[in-house]
């Protein structure tokens, strides 16, 4: 019996992205030499989060100077209250073409109805993107991955069945998923045109807690084991081409403490284009 061929591994790869968090610290102290360098790594896109004091026209010009594509920024979940048309403004201005809520506020994250009152809000908040000519998105931490308790719920399922797919899709954080004991690749599979886009961070081991957890507490024991790109012990070769079968257009480095971010990056595409990663 001939198998047939898996679509995942013919289709085209996501293109490699940065999240600049993982440089927040020199994006800070020389923004400009900072993005300059990113460039000459070979990265093509760039995911926001935070713009260190520059307005849009600074951003553009350093944009259009260094080959940049601003593709997409993280903003705070308490923006969807007090300035959302603000924050949307902003970002439309700048270019970025999906904005992304980056840690959700997860207080009430053992109940039912909090989750629902936030697809709600995110569902609003994707209205006022889609008017804009914007892309909304929200980003996993382990909060999503948990289980509610007396069910077999999790946040991140109540949130994809109550929003709306025109309005709202997820960028899946591969590292916090195998962290909470989530497997990734059947993940994708299950939600595939769900998936907007993917944060790539490798692990050096499988953390040990049980869920849930306070947050500030699985903040810094995840953050022991982050890795490199292809340092640890996802199977990216594997996974890469699931994400792109499953939605995703692009694909963001990521290393949240890095000892030395600058090399961290660099060392990440490095490995993915050694894999054949589009970039």
């Amino acid at each position: 019996m001939v198998r047939s061929p898996d679509p995942a591994m013919s289709a085209p790869s996501p293109i490699i992205g940065l999240q600049l968090w993982t440089l927040r610290a020199q994006l800070a102290s020389d923004f400009e030499r900072t993005l300059e360098t990113v460039a000459g790594m070979g990265y093509r896109a760039v995911e926001f989060a935070g713009f260190h004091g520059h307005s849009a026209l600074q951003i553009q010009s350093v944009l259009r100077d260094t080959g940049l594509s601003a593709v997409s920024a993280h903003v705070p979940f308490d923006a969807l209250d007090r300035r959302w048309a603000d924050t949307v403004e902003e970002a439309h201005r700048l270019g970025v073409q999906q904005l992304v809520v980056a840690r959700i506020d997860t207080r009430r994250a053992l109940e039912r109805r909090y989750w629902e009152e936030v697809a709600q809000r995110l569902n609003r908040a994707g209205e006022v993107c889609r008017a804009a000519g914007l892309s909304f998105a929200f980003h996993n931490h382990l909060a999503e991955f948990g289980r509610i308790p007396g069910t077999r719920q999790r946040p991140c399922d109540i949130l994809l069945s109550m929003t709306d797919p025109a309005l709202v899709s997820m960028q899946l954080d591969v590292g916090w998923c195998v962290a909470a004991g989530a497997a990734p690749g059947g993940f994708l599979r299950r939600y595939a045109g769900r998936i907007s886009s993917v944060h790539l961070k490798d692990l050096t081991r499988l953390p040990q807690w049980d869920l849930p957890m306070p947050a500030n507490q699985a903040s810094e024991a995840f953050h022991v084991d982050v890795a490199d790109v292809g340092a640890g012990l996802i199977s990216w070769p594997t996974l890469v081409p699931l994400c792109r079968a499953a939605g995703a257009l692009h694909a963001f480095v990521e290393h949240d403490m890095a000892a030395d971010p600058i090399e961290s990056a660099r060392r990440s595409i490095g490995y993915l284009k050694r894999q054949g990663f589009a970039v």
